[in-house]
């Protein structure tokens, strides 16, 4: 009896945790790397992938993957798929991850594993998007009725402090997948 209601302490809260898919940019700022670290530090949600976004996303993909495995235990065998390459972006922190190699890296599919783990679990999972909105406009167009079956989008996009230079702009990736996902607000 003390060792059930020991589990039920320690276990029942996150018992069911809550599935989430990370879409990130990572690899040009540091911030979606502490992001991805402060996810694995949250027992309430569920990883059940990484998707990378924009430039070289496979290089971001290794990136995503090395630092997963570093974390080790079971974070080592996260899935990380890369998504929609872009425009060329200036990526230092990808080099890390040169040459970096897993069986859960996988070079493309990003979109097409996003489909399948929301159809697997319709109105379950939520997608935590801190990147260009490329992948999740794709996977938003590539299923009619998708978009219902996700249980909520978090995002995080522009600064605070920063801002865009002046004369300047977000990228046109940026912009579409946002466009995309208003639509998705507003059928």
């Amino acid at each position: 009896m003390r060792i059930s209601l020991l589990l039920l302490l320690l276990v029942g809260p996150f018992a069911n945790a809550e599935p989430v898919i990370f879409d990130t940019d990572i690899g040009t700022d540091i911030d979606d790397a502490y992001a991805l670290v402060a996810l694995i530090r949250r027992p309430e949600l569920e990883l059940l992938g990484v998707t990378t976004v924009s430039s070289d996303a496979a290089a971001r993909a290794r990136l995503a993957a090395k630092l997963l495995s570093v974390a080790g235990g079971k974070w080592a065998s996260i899935p990380v798929y890369a998504g929609i390459s872009t425009a060329t972006q200036y990526m230092k922190q990808v080099e890390w991850a040169n040459g970096f190699e897993s069986p859960n890296l996988h070079d493309d599919g990003g979109v097409e594993f996003m489909r399948q783990q929301i159809n697997a679990r319709p109105g379950e999972i939520t997608l935590i998007a801190v990147g260009e909105l490329t992948n999740i406009a794709a996977l938003l167009d590539s299923q009619p009725g998708i978009g219902q079956k996700i249980h909520a989008i978090s995002l995080m996009g522009g600064a605070v402090h920063r801002g865009y230079a002046p004369g300047s702009k977000p990228e046109p990736e940026w912009i579409e997948g946002n466009a995309r996902y208003l639509k998705l607000l507003n059928p």
